[in-house]
This record gives C-alpha cells, sequence and structure tokens, in this order.
C-alpha cells in the first residue's frame, strides 16, 4: 500500500488521516504536512491512524516530533483510531501514556478543540 496523509481542516482542529506504512522513508512526509499545518496557525492536531498498516521507530519519531511541536505553538496533538497493530506499538513503547488516544476522530477531535 502506498503511503499517503491526507489533511481535512475544521475550524479549529486539522485531522491528518494516514494511510499506509510510517518508516524512515515516510516519517519525513508526516512531519513536514504538520509542521506545515503548525506553521500556518494550526496547532490543535488529530493523527487518524485508521488506515496505518505499521509504525517503524522512524515513525514514532515523528509522531513524537509533532507532538512537542504542537505543545511548543500552544497547540495539542491527539491520536485517533490507531490499528491494533500501530495500538501495540503506542503502549509497548509507552507513547500512549503521553499522547491522547481516541477510538474515533469525533472524540479526538472534540478533546483538542
Amino acid at each position: 500500500m502506498a503511503f499517503a496523509v491526507s489533511v481535512a481542516d475544521a475550524a479549529s482542529v486539522s485531522v491528518l488521516a494516514v494511510e499506509g506504512e510510517l518508516d524512515m522513508t515516510t516519517a519525513p512526509q508526516l512531519a513536514e504536512t504538520a509542521e506545515a499545518l503548525m506553521a500556518d496557525g494550526h496547532g490543535r492536531l488529530v493523527l487518524d491512524l485508521g488506515g496505518l498498516t505499521f509504525c517503524d521507530s522512524a515513525g514514532l519519531g515523528a509522531i513524537v516530533r509533532i507532538f512537542r511541536q504542537a505543545g511548543d505553538v500552544g497547540g495539542s496533538l491527539a491520536i485517533a483510531q490507531p490499528t491494533p497493530i500501530v495500538r501495540a506499538v503506542l503502549d509497548l513503547t509507552g507513547m500512549s501514556e503521553v499522547i491522547m488516544i481516541y477510538p474515533n476522530v469525533p472524540e479526538a477531535r472534540a478533546a483538542v478543540g
């Protein structure tokens, strides 16, 4: 599956839907997309990981980077509907205790909005 990041921008929260494999070759694309949103004043972000099939350490690094940058600009980050394999990685690494994770996009959007 090809990697893709699509952005749905609501009034106060931007949702980045991530599909495919998030790894060392695709993580920069996710980070750059999020950074561009934050540079434009959109610091409240939701990562919709429902279409993510794989995430390695580079992918986790990109998520952590986005989380920190969102905080630096006075925003916040939540994760929505991670697939079971991605949720396991987030739990195993302790990221699920640091970044808010929600079962669906509306709940995640409400939490950061």
